[in-house]
């Protein structure tokens, strides 16, 4: 993943969905479908298999923001299911 991508994920203001730079891919939350409160942190990554922005926490994707810009590519819960059976 390009730098820019990790840390310059998509942004929302006052609730609504917003986009940037021309990216209309959607933004959803973390894989485990939690929201995540402060102190855990999170960082934003996009699905090469649909394109979709995820703002995930370490501890759900198994990898932090520093290893992130170093993948080649990351694929959602939903593309690639880490159990059989959990995709769409």
């Amino acid at each position: 993943y390009p730098k820019d991508e990790i840390e310059d994920g998509p942004s929302s203001s006052s609730g609504e969905e917003e986009y940037e730079d021309g990216d209309e891919n959607p933004w959803l939350g973390c894989v485990c479908g939690k929201t995540h409160p402060i102190p855990i942190e999170v960082f934003w990554i996009q699905c090469e298999g649909c394109d979709a922005w995820y703002n995930v926490a370490q501890e759900c994707v198994g990898f932090d923001a520093s290893t992130a810009e170093d993948l080649e590519d990351w694929c959602c819960w939903a593309c690639d299911p880490p159990v059989a059976g959990l995709g769409l």
